[in-house]
């Protein structure tokens, strides 16, 4: 009805209401999984983050931020990881002082560095690079760009 332009004002926003539940019903119904072996790549539109934890408590973690002069910043974390709370705690093994958490916010993946002040750069990071933010799921990008997490 609603293709054909037969459906009137009210059946418009059944449909309209029918499609915001279930979108709701689907992006409530997500939920973290386990921690170990995750792997994969996410993005917040200015930078990409690939992360590998896998099943022995090592960690690596590579953020490709795209800068405004057309270049890319690089920030390569590899340590050990460990559950804590929500989380899980990547302690980087040259960078001592800093502890990542890397924390599942519903769909999104959320990394902190509390060592890390703002306009400063992190030991991991080359210029330009951060890591540090939120980020959504990008399907199969450990698949296109898998030798930076190795």
């Amino acid at each position: 009805m609603v293709r054909e332009g037969k459906a009137s004002a009210q059946d418009l926003e059944e449909v309209t209401a029918s499609l915001k539940d279930q979108r709701h019903q689907f992006l409530s119904s997500i939920r973290p999984g386990d921690w170990q072996g995750m792997k994969g790549g996410w993005s917040d539109g200015m930078k990409e983050v690939l992360l590998d934890l896998n099943d022995r408590g090592h960690a690596k973690i590579v953020s490709i931020s795209h800068t405004l002069d057309r270049g890319k910043g690089i920030c390569v974390i590899e340590g050990s990881a460990a559950s804590a709370g929500d989380g899980i705690v990547v302690t980087p093994t040259d960078s001592s002082g800093h502890v990542i958490l890397i924390r599942r916010l519903g769909i999104a993946l959320a990394i902190e560095d509390e060592s890390v002040r703002p306009g400063s750069l992190a030991p991991y990071c080359q210029l330009g690079g951060a890591l540090v933010g939120q980020y959504f799921r990008i399907e199969g990008a450990d698949k296109v760009v898998p030798w930076l997490l190795y």
